[in-house]
């Protein structure tokens, strides 16, 4: 996993003393899209965060369902009747 330093882009490496290109080009100096200010506002460095924050929330597993409550049990049951219906077409 990489560091990140704040006030210097994960992307670019820009820096509000040495802004890059399109920093320059849009404002002047580097302006950060979050409070940590590790992610300047160029559009290139917006894209790649914006696919990054993408990527993590594909990744995270979900929920199936909540502990081994009620929820579990109806699971269960709605398993094992399925299976029953389908021995019975297949015995039919």
């Amino acid at each position: 996993m990489t560091t990140t330093v704040e006030g210097v882009c994960r992307y670019c490496g820009c820096t509000e003393a040495d802004p890059c290109w399109a920093c320059r080009e849009s404002a002047g100096e580097a302006r950060w899209k979050d409070l940590a200010r590790t992610v300047c506002t160029a559009p290139a460095c917006f894209k790649a965060e914006e696919a990054r924050i993408r990527a993590l929330r594909k990744a995270r597993p979900k929920k199936r369902f909540s502990g081994w409550g009620y929820g579990a049990a109806v699971i269960q049951l709605r398993r094992e009747t399925r299976r029953r219906s389908q021995r019975k077409r297949r015995v039919s």
